[in-house]
């Protein structure tokens, strides 16, 4: 498959299943709208990286569908993907993979900007089930908030010193080599 047929495949609209209902589809067409613009986000990374011209167009393909939940892929498998990219196997996903690891790392951030646009529905359903019984979905919602960036688990520690040591909080990233290792001999 040529880089024009699959960015086609990208922009029409998925072909309506027997049992779908609308609503389904309407999702599906959606998520094919977003994958297509995930996907010039990801062409757009590679070519300021230097990642220009033979198989780019495919690279960026796999690395938008594998960043996405294995519920929402279309299409549903790799080997199907490999099928429709051109490929005789899914084993260059693979090799990929290997190669460019921080490419799988980008790509997962253009999800967590799709998560975020769902966040008032999430909001809407906890405020739903906040004034209802409370009991449904809580982790759920702490899950999606928490990687929205609009919570986080709070930690608390006391930390607990004597007169002869009084206990100083310093990052460890600021301290040199020779106190790190004079607080790892108990020195210090």
């Amino acid at each position: 498959m040529a880089r024009a047929d699959w960015e086609g495949w990208l922009q029409q609209a998925p072909v309506a299943l027997a049992d779908e209902e609308q609503w389904q589809y309407e999702q599906r067409c959606d998520l094919r709208e977003r994958m297509h613009s995930l996907y010039r986000d990801m062409i757009e990374h590679l070519a300021q990286s230097g990642h220009t011209g033979g198989n780019s167009w495919a690279l960026a393909a796999f690395a938008v569908w594998r960043a996405l939940p294995k519920i929402m892929r279309q299409p549903k498998t790799q080997s199907e993907l490999a099928t429709l990219l051109g490929f005789t196997s899914e084993q260059v996903f693979y090799k990929w993979m290997r190669q460019y690891p921080d490419l799988f790392v980008r790509s997962s951030s253009g999800l967590q900007v799709m998560i975020r646009e769902f966040l008032p529905d999430v909001l809407w359903a906890s405020i739903r089930s906040a004034t209802g019984d409370g009991a449904q979905g809580f982790q759920d919602r702490k899950l999606l908030m928490a990687m929205g960036g609009m919570t986080t688990d709070r930690v608390e520690q006391a930390l607990v010193g004597d007169a002869s040591r009084p206990v100083a909080l310093r990052n460890l990233d600021e301290l040199t080599d020779e106190e790190l290792a004079a607080i790892a001999l108990g020195k210090k």
